[in-house]
């Protein structure tokens, strides 16, 4: 089913075809504007007065179309163009993201796109179908991957890779995934007290979320969320009566675009060691829709690195990599790839907790400010 988005106050001009004169359609009247999306276009359509339409089109990716100033939209079919003028630049802003989505903008190669390893960035986006090469190559390019698929084999007699692969989905598009964050109370109620302790730095500022944007006191909340799950926040703005507050707006914050600059960015954007999941990128990209004098939530992240020693983990890995130590497995001598699984699952990083005893020296800590810091700086 398509999904519809409904603009009112929008207003319709017709550029003539002789001198570029501009003129306003007959209809005096704001116009409700309704766009249904599909896979590779969008229907747009402009109702008046009982709702009679006005005026209909597609956009596809081959439409002559672009955008006018802060709140307006140009389309070109042959020799006629029509300008499409909207009641706010949220609206406008909306509408413009919508397009470039339903037009195949989303598959060019992003800011995102050229920074971000596979295997990071399909954590976040459906990037690939398992078992049917491209995209999803990469992980099947792993060994312990091909280990896990063989013993799989071995004890179901089922071929996994025709079942899927969960690691290829949207991670943050379940609901069990924000669950498990929302839960996670230490994490959540340091967000909280920031913002409350610090009030005076978020009333009446534009505040844009990495993740999420708002505006503080009764002003319009722009929230930006690149996986599906910004089509369940639609579903809780609309149930919690807050669609004159709040616009969502999907998409990456490197391929969107924001009414207006903000005093403050707040993000979430931090993995294991903090740079993992290469989200810190986004983070600091989402700087050029910061004013000058803006803030950021946070604004420095400290890494603490230290070596340490542990026999059992060591252990462990080794015991995992001597699969491929096998003279014939199934007739089949692996005992050739023996020296890369070692070397794959000792670069591997182990999450976990661990005794403070085991570590070595004294940590040394490494400090990124987010205010001064450039998306290079961190590859």
């Amino acid at each position: 089913m398509a999904a519809v988005s409904v603009f009112p106050g929008v207003r319709l001009l017709t550029v003539g075809d002789a001198n570029g004169e501009i003129q306003r359609h007959q209809e005096q009247q704001p116009l409700r504007l309704e766009v249904r999306t599909g896979p590779d276009s969008a229907a747009i359509a402009l109702y008046g007065h009982e709702d009679v339409c006005v005026f209909k089109c597609s956009v596809s990716r081959e439409t002559e179309c672009s955008r006018v100033g802060k709140q307006s939209f140009i389309i070109t079919l042959g020799c006629n163009s029509v300008l499409l003028q909207f009641g706010t630049p949220t609206d406008f802003c909306s509408f413009y993201n919508i397009l470039k989505n339903c037009r195949g903008h989303n598959t060019e190669r992003s800011v995102f796109s050229e920074r971000t390893e596979e295997s990071s960035a399909v954590q976040y986006f459906q990037v690939g179908i398992p078992g049917a090469g491209g995209d999803s190559g990469w992980f099947y390019g792993y060994l312990s991957q091909q280990q896990n698929m063989m013993q799989d084999y071995v004890r179901t007699g089922q071929d996994p890779g025709l079942t899927g692969c969960p690691c290829v989905w949207q991670f943050y598009g379940y609901l069990s995934q924000q669950q498990n964050m929302m839960q996670d109370y230490v994490r959540t109620g340091t967000y909280q007290r920031a913002i409350l302790q610090n009030h005076s730095d978020f009333k009446d500022k534009v505040c844009h979320f990495s993740g999420g944007s708002a505006r503080f006191g009764g002003n319009p909340i722009y929230a930006v969320e690149a996986s599906t799950m910004a089509q369940h926040a639609e579903v809780l703005v609309k149930s919690n009566n807050l669609t004159e507050r709040i616009v969502v707006i999907p998409g990456k914050v490197e391929e969107v675009s924001l009414p207006e600059q903000v005093d403050i960015i707040i993000s979430e954007p931090m993995g294991y060691m903090l740079f993992n999941e290469r989200m810190l990128e986004s983070y600091l990209h989402a700087k050029k829709y910061l004013k000058p004098s803006g803030n950021m939530f946070p604004t420095i992240g400290d890494v603490h690195l230290a070596p340490f020693t542990d026999e059992q983990l060591y252990m462990e890995q080794f015991t995992k990599a001597n699969f491929w130590y096998q003279p014939s497995f199934h007739g089949v001598d692996l005992s050739a790839l023996r020296g890369a699984a070692v070397d794959e699952y000792f670069r591997q990083p182990v999450v976990d907790t661990f005794d403070i005893r085991i570590l070595m020296a004294k940590s040394v800590k490494y400090t990124v400010n987010f205010l001064e810091a450039k998306e290079g700086d961190l590859h």
